[in-house]
Order: C-alpha cells, then structure tokens, then sequence
C-alpha cells in the first residue's frame, strides 16, 4: 500500500497539474507525450525496488531438517530458531541444518566456514554420553569430504565447533556433534586447554544469564594452508568464538 502512496500519488498529482497547463496551452499532443513518460518512468521505478529487494535473507530459520538430497537442508517446523546471515561471497558455501546447530560448509577447504547454535540454560545439562566411535563422515556433503582416516596419524585432533558438552540433553543432537562437518583439525594442547575453557565458560554463562546465540569457525590467515589426510582437509591458523 505504501508503494501507492509513494511512487503513484505524488506522480499522479503532477499529472492532473501538467493536464490543467497543457488544456491552458491548447498543446494536447505535448500532454498525452508527457503522460506516457510519467507512466514509463513509475513503471521501471517498481520494477527497481523490486529487484533490489530479491533474495535478501530477512526472518529467521529452523536450526534442524531434513536432506533434499542435494546435502542442503530443509527447516523444520517448532526447532530453535537462528537468525542466518546473508550468503557469503567468493566462498564455497553449503548451509546444514542439524537438530542443535547449523553449519556452514566450505566444499573446498572441507571444513566448516562457521557454526552456529543456540545454547538454553537447559541445554547445558544432560545424561546423553558420547557414542562409541563417535566421529564419522557426513554424507550430506558432496566428495571428496572428511573421514576418520584423514585425522589418523596427522598430528592433528578433531576440535569441535559446536562441543559434545552442549549436546548432552539428546541423543541425536549428540551424535550429530560427532559429524565430521562440525570439526577442524586442530592442535592438542589447544583443544584441551583455552578451547575447551571457553567452551565451560559458555555453558556456566548460559546457565547465569538463560541462553546464548553462539558462532565460531576457522580464521585462514594464510593464501596457502597445511592440509591433512588423502582428502586435503585443511588446517585453520586460528579459530574464533
């Protein structure tokens, strides 16, 4: 309605001015010229705000689905809503929905671009336990992809993004922690020290304050990176939380 107002009232107003000055004008011939181009003019304006606002990412998402098959997902309906950015630019990017969090997966590195996840108070308590031969491959992203053998002799640990500990409260949710999209190699000494401080540190917050919206990832600081494993993962410089 308000586009009415705004691109159609204004130009109508102008219109009725130009008639009562061409009848004024005997120029009958200029006023209709002008009245086709008032109309051209307000139509492509339409057609402007229109494609300016296709595909902008606005409203929220559900933080869990189903495959389409193309290893994209689709929302469910009633799960944690996140708010997603817009899509990234220049970078491969495939988006994941899973029960408790959502990746954004970069095919070429074959690590995640970023994770991102709800944690509720509630959440950060539970009596799910980690599965037997918990990591395993997620076969909703495309191959070549990460697999257990890649980490096997590299030097290198399977540092969560989205941590084991916040997926106590279900089964599912835990084992899909456990997805080799919701990792990057990482050193020991950090996944067990300021890596998992932070991660304790985010639950004792949740608890204190009710809930948090959580994003971390990968930081590659460098234009060539050290990859591990026959499928070229490859190791981030830095991470952020």
């Amino acid at each position: 309605m308000w586009l009415f107002f705004v691109f159609f009232v204004p130009k109508f107003a102008f219109s009725l001015a130009l008639l009562y000055f061409c009848r004024m004008m005997k120029k009958t011939v200029l006023f209709i010229v002008l009245l086709l181009c008032i109309g051209l003019v307000s139509l492509v304006t339409c057609s402007i705000q229109s494609k300016n606002h296709e595909g902008e990412n606005v409203g929220f998402f559900d933080a869990s689905g189903v495959s389409r098959g193309s290893g994209t997902t689709i929302p469910k309906r009633g799960a944690p809503r996140i708010d997603i950015p817009l899509p990234l630019k220049g970078v491969s990017e495939q988006i994941l929905y899973r029960k408790s969090y959502i990746v954004s997966y970069n095919k070429d590195y074959k690590i995640p671009n970023w994770v991102a996840w709800h944690l509720t108070a509630e959440h950060t308590d539970g009596n799910v336990k980690r599965p037997g031969n918990a990591w395993h491959e997620d076969t909703d992203v495309p191959a070549p992809r990460a697999t257990r053998n890649d980490f096997k002799g590299s030097g290198w640990t399977h540092g969560h993004l989205c941590p084991a500990g916040d997926n106590r409260w279900d089964a599912e949710a835990m084992y899909e922690s456990f997805l080799l999209t919701n990792c990057c190699p990482q050193h020991a000494n950090l996944n067990s020290g300021v890596w998992n401080e932070i991660e304790r540190s985010c639950r004792q917050w949740a608890k204190r304050y009710g809930d948090l919206y959580i994003v971390c990832g990968p930081i590659l600081l460098r234009q060539k990176h050290e990859t591990i494993g026959a499928n070229g993962i490859v190791v981030p410089e830095a991470f952020s939380r």
